[in-house]
Protein backbone atom coordinates (compact mmCIF):
# COMPACT_ATOMS: atom_id res chain seq x y z
CA UNK A 1 0.00 0.00 0.00
CA UNK A 2 0.85 3.33 -0.74
CA UNK A 3 -0.17 6.64 1.27
CA UNK A 4 -0.67 9.59 -0.49
CA UNK A 5 -1.80 13.13 0.30
CA UNK A 6 -4.66 14.02 -1.44
CA UNK A 7 -4.42 17.25 -2.49
CA UNK A 8 -2.05 17.00 -5.74
CA UNK A 9 -0.06 20.52 -4.91
CA UNK A 10 0.42 19.48 -1.61
CA UNK A 11 -1.17 23.10 -0.47
CA UNK A 12 -0.69 23.74 2.74
CA UNK A 13 -4.35 25.51 3.44
CA UNK A 14 -7.56 24.09 1.24
CA UNK A 15 -8.36 27.80 0.07
CA UNK A 16 -10.13 28.60 -2.89
CA UNK A 17 -7.65 28.70 -5.25
CA UNK A 18 -5.74 25.17 -4.07
CA UNK A 19 -8.89 23.62 -4.63
CA UNK A 20 -9.52 25.00 -7.55
CA UNK A 21 -5.92 23.91 -8.87
CA UNK A 22 -6.60 20.38 -7.85
CA UNK A 23 -10.06 19.61 -9.57
CA UNK A 24 -8.66 21.53 -11.95
CA UNK A 25 -5.42 18.73 -11.89
CA UNK A 26 -7.67 15.76 -11.19
CA UNK A 27 -10.22 16.79 -14.01
CA UNK A 28 -7.12 16.49 -16.59
CA UNK A 29 -6.59 12.81 -15.48
CA UNK A 30 -9.47 11.44 -16.39
CA UNK A 31 -9.74 10.00 -19.97
CA UNK A 32 -10.97 11.57 -22.78
CA UNK A 33 -14.34 9.73 -22.89
CA UNK A 34 -14.64 10.66 -19.17
CA UNK A 35 -13.64 14.34 -20.26
CA UNK A 36 -16.26 14.54 -22.67
CA UNK A 37 -18.81 13.17 -20.45
CA UNK A 38 -18.20 15.95 -17.73
CA UNK A 39 -18.13 18.52 -20.34
CA UNK A 40 -15.46 21.03 -18.44
CA UNK A 41 -13.95 21.15 -15.13
CA UNK A 42 -16.45 22.88 -13.48
CA UNK A 43 -19.17 20.33 -14.33
CA UNK A 44 -16.76 18.01 -12.57
CA UNK A 45 -16.48 19.92 -9.71
CA UNK A 46 -19.83 20.23 -9.29
CA UNK A 47 -19.99 16.29 -9.22
CA UNK A 48 -17.19 15.97 -6.89
CA UNK A 49 -18.52 18.99 -4.34
CA UNK A 50 -22.35 17.05 -4.76
CA UNK A 51 -20.60 13.70 -2.74
CA UNK A 52 -19.82 13.88 1.04
CA UNK A 53 -17.16 10.91 0.22
CA UNK A 54 -16.19 12.97 -2.88
CA UNK A 55 -15.48 15.93 -1.12
CA UNK A 56 -13.28 14.17 1.32
CA UNK A 57 -10.36 14.03 -1.02
CA UNK A 58 -10.38 17.85 -0.97
CA UNK A 59 -10.05 18.18 2.75
CA UNK A 60 -7.37 19.66 4.68
CA UNK A 61 -5.58 16.20 6.22
CA UNK A 62 -6.65 13.83 4.23
CA UNK A 63 -4.38 10.46 3.15
CA UNK A 64 -5.09 8.00 1.02
CA UNK A 65 -3.82 4.63 0.90
CA UNK A 66 -3.49 2.79 -2.60
CA UNK A 67 -4.54 -1.41 -3.04
CA UNK A 68 -4.99 -3.71 -5.50
CA UNK A 69 -8.59 -4.67 -6.95
CA UNK A 70 -8.79 -8.37 -6.83
CA UNK A 71 -9.39 -9.75 -10.21
CA UNK A 72 -9.29 -6.28 -12.00
CA UNK A 73 -5.71 -5.41 -12.97
CA UNK A 74 -6.89 -1.47 -14.78
CA UNK A 75 -8.43 -0.83 -11.36
CA UNK A 76 -7.11 0.64 -8.04
CA UNK A 77 -8.97 0.81 -4.52
CA UNK A 78 -8.02 4.07 -2.76
CA UNK A 79 -9.17 4.35 1.02
CA UNK A 80 -9.50 7.78 2.08
CA UNK A 81 -9.48 9.16 5.82
CA UNK A 82 -9.98 12.56 6.50
CA UNK A 83 -11.27 14.86 9.40
CA UNK A 84 -12.06 11.57 11.34
CA UNK A 85 -14.03 9.82 8.21
CA UNK A 86 -13.19 7.22 6.08
CA UNK A 87 -14.19 6.62 2.66
CA UNK A 88 -13.21 3.93 -0.45
CA UNK A 89 -13.02 4.32 -4.17
CA UNK A 90 -12.44 2.29 -6.74
CA UNK A 91 -10.80 4.08 -9.65
CA UNK A 92 -10.87 2.29 -12.96
CA UNK A 93 -8.34 3.06 -15.53
CA UNK A 94 -7.59 2.93 -19.28
CA UNK A 95 -3.95 3.45 -20.43
CA UNK A 96 -3.33 5.77 -23.17
CA UNK A 97 -1.40 5.26 -26.61
CA UNK A 98 1.64 6.92 -24.47
CA UNK A 99 1.20 4.78 -21.85
CA UNK A 100 -0.06 7.06 -19.46
CA UNK A 101 -3.24 6.16 -17.41
CA UNK A 102 -6.34 7.79 -16.96
CA UNK A 103 -9.30 7.48 -14.95
CA UNK A 104 -12.26 5.95 -16.48
CA UNK A 105 -14.77 6.13 -14.05
CA UNK A 106 -14.82 5.75 -10.25
CA UNK A 107 -17.26 3.86 -7.75
CA UNK A 108 -17.40 4.63 -3.72
CA UNK A 109 -17.49 1.30 -1.59
CA UNK A 110 -20.49 1.22 0.51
Amino acid sequence: MVGLPCRPLGCLVPNAVCVATAVLQAFELNSAANRQRFGSAGSFEAVVKSSASFRMLLGPGCKTSLSPVEGAEDSVKVAVVAGGQTASFVFDLVKSATGQYFTDGVRIEC
